[in-house]
């Protein structure tokens, strides 16, 4: 009970489903996103309140706990975010491991485990990673106009220091970069971005692991590794984060399957 107001509040969403926090996206990539960890620890409590209704074998009152988790996913659906993309895979995993503890327990009921099912199809992983992605390369030219529109001194102190814009002696080299090698890492980077959203499917269902990405920054050689310095280092990332989409695709896949085979087992006595 001592999450009870909480709690209360949150369930909300089901009356005001188009209710958002307030964001400044006029703040680009500088945007403060508290709500972000609250949406993360929101998940966490409805999977744990969901194993508890489990473990007292009332099926229904944990799938109603399931409703209130996946609505964390739901309601990020719409934030421009990279991170926000991420904080929906998170949420979204850490309900499907809900699910699959109750599976292993035998602890769900039939009912319950046709509307998680019929929940989980509603996901379009591809769909995410696409607009993640998008986003993602939309804050990255954000960055750069934001670099190419100060001073040259003040641009070396942002990226000498990390963006903390204290001067260093790193600054007066970053400043002397002509801009035209800023036009090129940003073309370079867009050029990325533009093939691995190609790898999925205009319908949004599939993904081609094997599509070529020849703009990755692993295939930098030579000099190219110093003059696509400022690529190299935002772009690092991407691969791992691709791996939490995929991951988060096969971890549905089995989830789903995973139910098929339990509600066949309630029905016969047996699995297939």
């Amino acid at each position: 009970e001592h999450y009870a107001p909480q709690f209360e509040e949150w369930s909300q969403w089901r009356t005001r489903p188009h209710c958002r926090f307030p964001l400044d996206f006029k703040a680009g990539a500088a945007m403060a996103l508290p709500h972000l960890s609250l949406f993360q620890h929101a998940s966490t409590l409805f999977s744990l309140r969901m194993r508890a209704h489990l473990a007292l074998g009332d099926s229904k009152a944990a799938y109603e706990d399931f409703r209130e988790g996946f609505q964390a996913y739901r309601a990020l659906v719409d934030e421009p975010t990279l991170i926000s993309g991420l904080v929906r895979v998170a949420t979204l995993s850490i309900m499907a491991n809900g699910v699959r503890d109750g599976l292993n327990d035998h602890s769900w009921g039939e009912p319950e485990l046709r509307k998680i099912d019929a929940d989980f199809a509603t996901v379009r992983v591809w769909n995410d990673y696409r607009f993640a992605f998008s986003s993602d390369r939309g804050t990255g030219n954000w960055c750069v106009e934001t670099l190419l529109a100060s001073s040259p001194w003040t641009r070396g102190g942002m990226l000498a220091s990390l963006g903390s814009g204290t001067p260093s002696p790193a600054s007066a080299i970053v400043a002397l970069v002509p801009r035209r090698v800023f036009r090129d890492n940003q073309l370079r980077h867009n050029q990325y971005f533009d093939e691995m959203i190609a790898r999925v499917r205009n319908d949004g269902t599939d993904f081609d692991l094997d599509g070529s990405i020849p703009s990755n920054p692993k295939n930098l050689q030579g000099f190219d590794q110093y003059y696509y310095f400022l690529f190299r280092i935002s772009a690092s990332v991407y691969a791992e984060i691709e791996d939490r989409y995929l991951f988060l695709q096969t971890r549905l896949d089995q989830a789903r399957l995973a139910m098929a085979i339990e509600r066949f087992r309630l029905a016969h006595g047996a699995v297939p």
